[in-house]
């Protein structure tokens, strides 16, 4: 008696979503992300912006399927609206494993 109904349960929660439509007001491009610029490379706020950085590489790389060579790509799709500034003498760097970190 309780495997039917945990049966028919599972059966309708999984098709609950198969027939709704996407919501028009959600943009199909990008939402751009804005990073604070940040000049002292030893300090929280840069840790901050690596890791959105970070986040942003990772969500360009699952949807276009393919790892950004640097990060003016991300601006040019629309996923950055710019690049923070650097402290002197650094570059933007990204790793293997698609994090961010300064070189």
């Amino acid at each position: 008696m309780f495997a039917p109904v945990l049966v028919v349960l599972v059966v309708t929660s999984l098709g609950a979503g198969c027939g709704r439509k996407p919501s028009n007001d959600i943009p199909n491009s990008p939402a751009s992300t804005e990073v604070s610029d940040v000049t002292h490379p030893d300090s929280q706020a840069m840790d901050q912006v690596l890791a959105e950085l970070t986040q942003t590489v990772r969500k360009y790389a699952m949807e276009k399927q393919t790892v950004p060579r640097s990060l003016d790509e991300l601006v040019a799709a629309g996923y950055l609206r710019g690049l923070p500034a650097l402290p002197a003498g650094k570059t933007f760097g990204i790793s293997k494993d698609l994090k961010v970190h300064l070189r």
